[in-house]
């Protein structure tokens, strides 16, 4: 039988969708983050497996990432309702910034998960 590559196997095991966006300021939050560069990745058999790159807008929001997450009835017990999301990682750099690498996010089915991440000036 043929085995199948890391993402199309997550893919199916995460058949539904849940989506994310990402929030890139400075200052404390104060000010957006325009063209910062987001990567939004998933870490499979040890490796880490890039999914989307996208850069942000003038507001320092990159929307739109639709991801896998895990099936509706996991989140319905509470044995199981701690590992009803599917797990990503984002990073985020900026050639004015210190780059942010691999912040755990969480994505549940049928939710958007907002991540804020606050950029250090380089």
């Amino acid at each position: 039988m043929a085995q199948l590559d890391p993402i199309t196997w997550f893919r199916s095991a995460h058949p539904e969708q849940g989506s994310l966006r990402v929030q890139v300021s400075t200052a404390l939050g104060a000010f957006p983050v325009n063209r910062a560069l987001v990567e939004v990745a998933v870490m499979l058999g040890g490796g880490r497996v890039p999914l989307y790159r996208r850069r942000t807008d003038s507001s320092g929001i990159a929307d739109g990432f639709i991801l896998p997450a895990k099936p509706f009835y996991e989140s319905q017990s509470p044995s199981t309702a701690a590992e009803s999301m599917a797990n990503y990682v984002v990073s985020v750099s900026h050639p004015s910034y210190e780059t942010v690498t691999d912040l755990p996010v969480g994505v549940f089915i049928g939710t958007k998960t907002i991540l804020p991440v606050v950029l250090t000036p380089a």
